[in-house]
């Protein structure tokens, strides 16, 4: 029903991802080592022969100032700061300089005292790095100056640090008028544990949880999203209405932790403060009243809280202070020593401190620091695990002298983990085993701990109504207990007395059972739910009335990200909305996703600043910012990123130009820009004369094509480039014909009279779409892609035909050209649908096959599309701003959280769920 609780290193929900630069600590702190000694494999201990102490000193000196033209953000009593903080500073000791880092915020009046929060951060590195968490405060604000604190929690790494931790914390000051200031955050690095530790509790905030009906789940931006029954304003978003997607949490609050109850639903807040909504009949909102309530309320009390949890009608928090709880309290599940509800928290008595709480259908569980486990509440099946029968309205300890690191209380029933060193760990369960939901291989009550049988090493458990779930330390899921409904997830509806995997062979999280569903986080950070789908609780839209596999929850959600328009290059794309903001996904060995890491993103990563124009290239990416400052990263081994250099660059780094560009497009090694005025300037790879220079010389800077014409759009292939004049013709220039080559631009014959209002173009092939609303395509042809019947070459332009009644709609983006397919969008009678031809080993022609084809076949389904682009062997195309992508996905380029090739549409993943 809850999910136990699972080890952290900060309370507090970090906002944002901390991208730390430590290659130099490794030769400061390893000189000794020996060079030729082979890297060590994932999960080794950082101390195991590396020369690495146990820990080493972090320090981090870093100095703000105000983002590039970012708009200030207002908070109360007329005070504000500048939207975006940009900080540079170094990590000691000897450990480099971080690129950038800029943070996004957002306001919070907090007891009439008004605080920023960072949501959002990109951090540039180079050479072996460490992966965290940071939240930061700005508050205290008085004399035009504020006061700046930062908590980062440092969670893995890559490198040498692939199995490092630590944490650091600090201070700083900021100047409320220009965004000026510093900080310095000091802290320690350390190898992780091989596994859990022998002793204490661990405590990791619950990012989904499943109520009757109903899901909730936290974002990776720290939005809480909920989906299902909303009869009593449970999923907190202002109605009564069922959503069978997820739907914001009214209020845009972050949260840390989120708690679903059997109608109600709690959040905690990054400053600890507990919100709550939905019923509301025995108080177990906490806001000292019973009327229910359709948006978060504020828990009275004015209590900072480190963990929440629900049951069926009440709820528990933990402070520094002791644990509270409140609600219904029929057989004392409030554990305060009476039977009387109460509408506020009342303190558990007895005196002990728990580190962790679970609250169940009308019982609760708590583990002390040491790791022994009590709980007090209803007791007719033995869920206190006591040894008896009875009730009990203050903490009862758990028979037997466990260490406990985690407990789940569910319905009827409880869970426990226990860790006797760091190779030996057992899971215990005890109460009602009607439907085997203790795992011991029978169907009999226990009444105290009860060990589960062929349990693999569990890191994580959720006891539900009538079902157990859990994840192995390897991330693979398993269920055992009640199945009717297929809420075990492995394919079946077969009954199961002891641990089963959950089938689809993926990794997992975090998991949460609950009555006859369950809801899981993927490693990707998508969300998958199976069983019953009553209310639509599985969120992936559907009408099925349950899934007996785990089921994708629906990642197009209301209030959603947004594109404009879409750019694809050859394993990565990017997205840009209209409002300037520019997000990438895919390969990114060389930093062509901008986000200053070289990691593999599975799904749309945030670009820093604002852009007017966005090209993805080869293994590059180049935009134009809101202030016209041309930018690009990724690779540059042939200077395609116009910097004067052949260096990469994982975050944007400013064009060497004085010029000033409006259109920019990134091509498979070089990079082309019109300048104010119709000039066209290229640089990068010229083997083929793409730069139009007259020559086959590398640049490294923005050359300028040799043309007397004025240029109003260009597109970048991968030996060629081609723009349309202001008069609506074509010039190329580079081997831009699959036949044809020039140093210089040549005049393209697209057809007589015709005049060309968009061009695409991609590795060997190019298309044109006139005002007369056709589409002309030239060049390679050996797969069929220019969709004339044929695999021949083609010069000049052919008119590409689609076998259906239509009629082109005019835009800059009808047409995407991959690496040897072609799409289209055709405005018909059934609407704005799309056309694809050519090479489809992938997918990426989007028709449910992989079977080539050489004249434009539909893709799949019926849904409308406003425009396309081609990816190097996939496709992406934008409904009503919504992205789809389809075809190779290898290294996430689909933006869809994994890495499973699609030969159908599949929605671009824009909400992943925290882990």
């Amino acid at each position: 029903m809850r999910p136990g609780p699972l080890p952290t290193f900060a309370l507090r929900r970090p906002l944002g991802s901390l991208i730390l630069g430590l290659s130099a600590l490794y030769a400061s702190a390893c000189r000794d080592v020996n060079v030729s000694e082979p890297k060590r494999a994932p999960g080794a201990a950082l101390a195991a022969k590396s020369g690495i102490p146990d820990s080493l000193p972090l320090r981090i000196d870093e100095h703000l100032r105000a983002g590039p033209n970012a708009p200030r953000v207002a908070c109360g009593a007329g005070i504000s700061v500048p939207g975006q903080l940009v900080a540079e500073g170094v990590i000691a000791p000897h450990m480099g300089r971080t690129r950038s880092v800029v943070t996004v915020l957002t306001c919070q009046v907090t007891n009439d005292a008004p605080h920023f929060w960072a949501v959002d951060t990109v951090v540039g590195a180079t050479g072996d790095s460490l992966f965290g968490d940071w939240m930061v405060t700005i508050s205290n604000m008085q004399n035009g100056k504020a006061t700046l604190d930062l908590e980062i929690v440092l969670s893995s790494g890559s490198g040498w640090f692939g199995n490092a931790t630590g944490a650091a914390t600090g201070k700083g000051v900021l100047d409320l008028a220009s965004g000026a200031g510093s900080y310095t955050a000091k802290g320690t690095i350390g190898p992780r544990p091989v596994g859990p530790p022998a002793t204490g509790t661990q405590v990791i905030p619950e990012t989904i949880s499943e109520g009757y009906y109903f899901a909730c789940g936290i974002a990776v931006t720290g939005e809480a999203y909920c989906w299902g029954m909303n009869t009593m304003g449970q999923l907190g978003d202002g109605s009564n209405q069922a959503r069978a997607v997820p739907t914001p949490v009214a209020g845009q609050y972050h949260f840390t932790q989120i708690a679903a109850g059997l109608f109600h639903a709690c959040g905690l807040t990054p400053d600890g403060a507990a919100l709550c909504w939905g019923l509301n009949t025995r108080g177990q909102l906490g806001t000292g009243d019973d009327g229910n309530r359709t948006l978060p309320s504020l828990v009275s009390g004015m209590h900072t809280f480190t963990h929440i949890t629900a049951g069926d009608y009440h709820t528990c928090g933990t402070t520094a202070l002791g644990t509270f709880c409140w609600g219904e309290n029929f057989a004392g599940e409030l554990g305060d020593g009476s039977t009387t509800n109460s509408n506020t928290p009342t303190r558990v008595h007895g005196g002990l401190t728990f580190t962790a709480v679970s609250a169940g259908g009308q019982h609760t569980c708590g583990l002390t620091t040491l790791g022994a486990a009590y709980c007090w509440g209803y007791n007719a099946n033995g869920q206190l695990g006591d040894g008896t029968a009875s009730a009990r309205n203050t903490p009862t300890q758990v028979v037997g002298a466990h260490n406990f690191v985690s407990i789940s209380a569910g319905s009827n029933h409880t869970c426990a983990l226990r860790y006797d060193s760091v190779l030996a760990q057992f899971t215990y369960c005890w109460g009602a085993n009607s439907k085997g939901q203790l795992g011991d291989g029978t169907s009999v009550d226990r009444a105290q701990p009860t060990l589960v049988v062929d349990a693999p090493a569990f890191v994580q458990i959720s006891a539900g109504s009538s079902h157990t779930c859990a994840v192995s330390n390897s991330l693979g899921a398993y269920c055992w207990g009640e199945n009717a409904i297929g809420q075990l997830g492995d394919g079946t509806t077969i009954q199961r007395l002891r641990p089963t995997a959950v089938s689809g062979g993926s990794t997992f999280r975090r998991i949460s059972a609950n009555n006859q569903q369950t809801c899981a986080i993927a490693a990707s950070g998508v969300a998958y739910c199976w069983g019953t789908n009553s209310n639509g609780v599985l969120g992936y839209g559907g009408s099925d009335s349950w899934r007996s596999t785990p089921t994708p929850v629906a990642t197009d959600v209301p209030g959603g990200l947004r594109f404009a328009r879409l750019t694809g290059a050859s394993a990565h794309a990017c997205g840009l909305t209209s409002t300037g903001l520019a997000y990438c996904w895919g390969a990114n060995s060389v930093g062509q996703v901008g986000d200053g890491s070289t990691i593999e993103r599975h799904a749309p990563t945030a670009i820093a600043g604002y852009f007017n124009d966005l090209s993805a290239g080869g293994m590059h990416t180049c935009a134009v910012r809101g202030d016209g400052t041309p930018v690009c990263w990724g690779s540059n081994e042939f200077g395609q990123l116009g910097d004067g250099t052949t260096t990469d660059h994982a975050l944007p780094a400013p064009i060497t130009s004085t010029v000033s560009f409006y259109l920019i497009s990134a091509g498979g090694r070089h990079t082309c820009a019109i300048a104010y005025g119709g000039a066209v300037y290229c640089w990068g790879s010229n083997e083929s004369g793409q730069l139009g220079d007259g020559g086959t010389t590398n640049h490294y800077g923005p050359t300028l094509v040799a043309s007397p014409y004025g240029f109003d759009a260009i597109a970048a292939g991968d030996s060629h480039t081609c723009g349309r004049t202001y008069e609506g013709a074509v010039y190329c220039w580079g081997d831009y014909g699959g036949v044809n080559a020039s140093m210089t631009p040549v005049l393209v014959p697209v057809a007589a009279g015709e005049v060309v209002v968009a061009l695409e173009a991609g590795d060997r092939t190019t298309c044109a779409l006139t005002f007369s609303n056709n589409v002309y395509c030239w060049g390679a042809n050996a797969h069929g892609q220019l969709g004339d019947g044929t695999t021949s070459n083609v010069f000049p332009p052919k008119r590409l035909i689609v076998e259906t009644d239509f009629s082109w709609g005019v835009s800059l983006a009808r047409v995407g050209v991959g690496a040897n397919h072609v799409c289209v969008v055709a405005n018909n009678t059934f609407g704005e649908l799309a056309y694809c031809s050519g090479w489809n080993y992938y997918g990426q022609l989007g028709d449910n096959s992989t079977v080539e084809q050489h004249n434009p076949v539909a893709v799949y389904g019926d849904r409308a599309f406003q425009s396309i682009t081609g990816g190097g062997d996939y496709t992406c195309a934008l409904s009503s701003g919504v992205a789809y992508c389809w075809g190779r996905n290898q290294n996430g380029q689909l933006g869809t959280g994994d890495t499973i090739d699609r030969k159908v549409p599949a929605a671009v993943t824009r909400l992943l769920f925290k882990m």
